[in-house]
C-alpha cells in the first residue's frame, strides 16, 4: 500500500515502545520535536525520546574498607588491650579486697559494742536478781515463821492440783534461790556437751561426808560401845540442807557434816523417811554450792551416770562411772521394800547417801550401798530422785513425810513354821496398838492376825506395808482379821503418819 510505512528497525522493544497509547485530550502534552538527525535510513527519521524520562542518578560510592595492620601492630594492639584487661580486673580484685575488709571491720566493730552492751544488761540483772534474792530472805527471815529456802523448790512437788491429783513439778533448788541466773547458766551448759571432768568439777564441792555416832552392843559380853557410821550427801540448798540415807543417821547422835574445802560443821537431823530410806540434816553453813535436781523418769537402760561420794569412809570424793543396766529394781530386806535403779558403777559402804548424775551434771539417784556386798560384783543400785522429791520437801518444812496412812499398830511377821506351830494363818501379828489409834477405835487387839488389806491377801508385815503404799490419810480401809479361831473385817479410818517413839522395844517389830 502508499501510504503504508514501513515497520521500524533494530530493537523490538524499541518498536513497541515508538507506539504511544492514545491520549485523550485534557492529557495531551505537546511534545517540542527534537532536533533531528541524520538516520541510518533515510527513510526513517530518528527520533530522541529522552525528554520523558528522568535521568538515572549515580549510586552513593562505598567507603574505603580500611587498610589491614601490619603483624607488628595487630601484636602491639592486642598486648595494650591484654595488659588494660589485666589491669583492669587487678584493680577490680583491690576494689572486693578493701570493701570486704571494711565490713568485717564494721562488723567487729558493731559485735564489740552489742557485747559490751548485752554483758552490762545481763551483768544488770544479775546484780537486780541477787538484789530481789536477798530481800526476799531479809523479808522471810523478819518473819514469825522461818521458811527454808529449799522449801522454794520442791514443797510444791506434789501439791494438788484443781481435781486433788498431785502434780509433778521438776525444778532445782539452785535455780529457785539464784533465780534467773542459774538458770540462765543451766541453759547455756546444756547446750555444750559436757565431760566427766565438767561435770566432776562443777558438783564435787556440792558432795560431803556424813558421820554419826552410834551405839553398838557386843552381843558376845553383852556390853555396849560407841561406833561410828560413815556415809555421804550432797547440799539441797544454799543455806545448808543435806540429804542422804537414813540408815547412815539411824539410830546416831553427833552427826558431823565435812566439806569439799575441808571444813566440818555440825548437823542436826530434821526428819527422815524409813520406808524410802532418806533423812535430811541441817547445817548452820551457808552460801554453799547446791546441786540441781534432774528428772529420773527421763532415765533409761544404757545412761551414762557417775557417782562422787565417799567409799569406805575415807576415800572421800571418789568419782566412780557406769551406766544404767537396769530400771524399777523392787529390792527389800525383811520389813521395807524400795524401787531403784541398777547400774553397774563401783558403789562400796560410805558410798550410800551419795548422788548419782546424769551427763547434764544433775542429780538423777540416790545412791545406797545398803545392798552391796563382797560377793557383789559389778551391781549397784539407786533411789531414783523423783520418787522422793515430795518428801523431802515435806520433811524440810514439816519434819515427815505427808499424807502417809497409819494404822496405829506394831506388827510382827508370822513365818510358815511359826503359824503352824502356834495354829495361826499366816500375816501381820499384832502386838502392840496405839491408844485412840484407827485400829484401836476399829475394835482391833493385840494378838489378831491382819491377814488382808481390801482384796489383796497379806502373808507378812512387808507385804501389809506395800499394800498401804495405795491408801493416804483419810482413806477407808478394810481389814481382814484373824482372831480366836474366826475371821472378821474391820473398817478403818487411816490417820496420818507422824513419826513418834517405837511402841515396843522389839527390834523385828515394825510400827504402822
Amino acid at each position: 500500500m502508499a501510504n503504508e510505512q514501513p515497520a521500524p528497525r533494530g530493537n523490538p522493544e524499541e518498536a513497541d515502545c515508538l507506539s504511544a497509547p492514545e491520549s485523550t485530550q485534557e492529557n495531551k502534552v505537546e511534545i517540542l520535536p527534537p532536533e533531528e538527525k541524520p538516520s541510518a535510513d533515510p527513510q526513517v527519521p530518528l527520533r530522541d525520546y529522552s525528554a520523558n524520562y528522568r535521568p538515572l542518578q549515580p549510586k552513593p560510592s562505598a567507603p574505603e574498607p580500611p587498610k589491614p595492620s601490619t603483624a607488628a601492630e595487630h601484636y602491639r594492639n592486642s598486648i595494650l588491650i591484654s595488659s588494660a584487661q589485666k589491669t583492669a580486673k587487678q584493680t577490680a580484685n583491690k576494689n572486693r579486697i578493701l570493701f570486704a575488709a571494711a565490713l568485717c571491720l564494721l562488723c567487729a566493730v558493731i559485735g564489740t559494742i552489742s557485747g559490751t552492751l548485752s554483758a552490762n544488761i545481763a551483768i544488770e540483772r544479775n546484780e537486780a536478781s541477787r538484789s530481789d534474792s536477798s530481800a526476799a530472805i531479809s523479808a522471810n527471815s523478819q518473819t514469825t515463821e522461818y521458811r527454808p529456802a529449799v522449801i522454794q523448790t520442791i514443797a510444791a512437788e506434789t501439791a494438788p492440783d484443781s481435781t486433788g491429783s498431785e502434780s509433778a513439778r521438776v525444778t532445782t533448788a539452785a535455780d529457785s534461790i539464784a533465780g534467773s541466773e542459774a538458770a540462765a547458766v543451766a541453759s547455756t551448759n546444756a547446750a555444750v556437751a559436757k565431760t566427766a571432768r565438767d561435770i566432776y568439777n562443777e558438783s564435787a564441792s556440792s558432795v560431803v561426808s556424813v558421820t554419826a555416832q552410834i551405839m553398838l552392843s557386843n552381843t558376845l559380853f553383852g556390853q555396849s560401845y560407841i561406833g561410828q557410821s560413815t556415809g555421804s550427801g550432797f547440799i539441797l540448798s544454799p543455806d545448808g540442807y543435806i540429804l542422804t540415807n537414813y540408815h547412815v543417821v539411824e539410830g546416831g547422835s553427833d552427826i558431823t557434816v565435812s566439806f569439799f574445802d575441808g571444813s566440818e560443821k555440825s548437823a542436826t537431823l530434821v526428819g527422815f523417811d524409813k520406808d524410802n530410806d532418806i533423812a535430811v540434816l541441817k547445817t548452820e553453813a551457808t552460801r554453799l554450792n547446791a546441786v540441781t535436781l534432774g528428772d529420773s523418769d527421763t532415765l533409761s537402760v544404757g545412761d551414762t551416770v557417775l557417782i562422787i561420794g565417799n567409799p569406805l569412809g575415807t576415800l572421800s570424793y571418789t568419782l566412780t562411772s557406769g551406766v544404767v543396766s537396769a530400771l524399777n529394781r523392787e529390792l527389800s530386806d525383811e520389813n521395807s521394800s524400795i524401787n531403784m535403779f541398777q547400774t553397774d558403777a563401783a558403789v562400796n559402804s560410805g558410798n550410800s547417801g551419795g548422788p548419782a548424775l546424769n551427763m547434764d551434771g544433775e542429780v538423777i539417784g540416790i545412791v545406797t550401798s545398803k545392798y552391796a556386798d563382797s560377793t557383789i560384783e559389778g551391781l549397784s543400785f539407786c533411789i531414783p530422785i523423783n520418787d522422793v522429791k515430795g518428801i523431802i520437801a515435806d520433811i524440810v518444812e514439816y519434819g515427815y513425810a505427808r499424807n502417809k496412812p497409819l494404822l496405829s499398830v506394831s506388827c510382827q511377821s508370822l513365818s510358815a513354821s511359826t503359824a503352824a506351830r502356834y495354829q495361826l494363818p499366816q500375816g501381820a501379828y499384832i502386838v502392840a496398838l496405839g491408844a485412840g489409834g484407827a485400829a484401836d477405835l476399829a475394835g482391833l487387839q493385840t494378838g489378831d492376825v491382819i491377814t488382808a488389806i481390801g482384796d489383796e491377801v497379806v502373808t507378812s508385815v512387808l507385804e501389809l506395808k506395800n499394800a498401804l503404799k495405795n491408801y493416804k490419810s483419810g482413806s477407808r480401809i478394810t481389814l481382814t482379821v484373824y482372831r480366836d479361831g474366826s475371821t472378821f473385817t474391820a473398817e478403818l479410818v487411816a490417820q496420818e503418819a507422824v513419826p513418834a517413839s517405837p511402841r515396843t522395844a522389839y527390834s523385828n517389830v515394825y510400827d504402822l
